[in-house]
């Protein structure tokens, strides 16, 4: 009786060939299903970032054109009319005012905040979020002054 008893306890402790086998089998299968899904989900999110990398690039040499000309180029000037400097001399003029305006707005928002940085802090935080705004805006006038001079020295 005791024999019986000790193989029933190894027995009860071991997995049989069986099982091992259906565990390794479901394993198989669900990686099969799971492994190209997961490298379908990387090669969509490459393909988003190079679209919205274009799509960046493109509108702000839209942009650009569009301040300066006043319209779109057609579809007969086709794209090469983006990478061609504007006519209009005072473009550069009005980037350069609309950039000291900026550079005005900022100064001004920075001394607003040392004022309200103790008192209010309600303020404060409003004028924090459009100082970032200003700064930003800033940025991108200075980025497209920028381009509008490689543009001339490339004529």
């Amino acid at each position: 009786m005791k024999t019986n008893a000790r193989r029933t306890r190894t027995r009860a402790r071991a997995f049989t060939l069986l099982e091992v086998l259906m565990v390794v089998i479901i394993i198989g299968l669900l990686a099969a299903f799971v492994v190209p899904n997961l490298w379908d989900v990387e090669g969509k999110q490459r393909t988003k970032l190079a679209q919205a990398a274009v799509d960046s690039g493109l509108s702000g040499t839209l942009d650009l054109y569009r301040a300066a000309m006043g319209r779109y180029p057609t579809t007969d000037e086709g794209l090469i009319a983006l990478y061609q400097p504007p006519d209009d001399e005072y473009v550069k003029t009005i980037l350069d005012q609309n950039i000291e305006g900026e550079r005005c707005a900022i100064s001004y928002y920075n001394d607003l905040m040392k004022k309200t940085k103790d008192t209010d802090i309600i303020t404060y935080n409003m004028v924090l979020s459009i100082l970032s705004q200003e700064v930003e805006h800033e940025e991108d006038l200075q980025a497209l002054l920028e381009d509008l001079e490689l543009m001339v020295q490339r004529r």
